[in-house]
């Protein structure tokens, strides 16, 4: 629907529900573990895509990103 006064457009019927954003979440995280399952360089295989950044800088983020990852404290 377009505001009548200007032409900017009315999205407040556009807002996702908290169904839809929950779903979101729950993609991206599966995302997220099946490749944080794979070794890096499987990783970053299957991040390549046209126009993104190359694969020895996805290795590089992924890498980076997993240096910070909490190390098991149990013995």
């Amino acid at each position: 629907m377009v505001n009548a006064s200007t032409t900017t457009p009315d999205l407040t019927d556009l807002a996702p529900s908290a169904a839809a954003i929950a779903d979101a979440g729950r993609l991206v995280f599966e995302a997220r573990r099946i490749r944080d399952s794979l070794p890096v360089e499987e990783a970053a295989r299957r991040a390549v895509r046209p126009g993104g950044p190359p694969y020895e800088e996805l290795v590089e983020k992924i890498r980076a990103q997993r240096a910070h990852w909490p190390t098991s404290t149990t013995a």
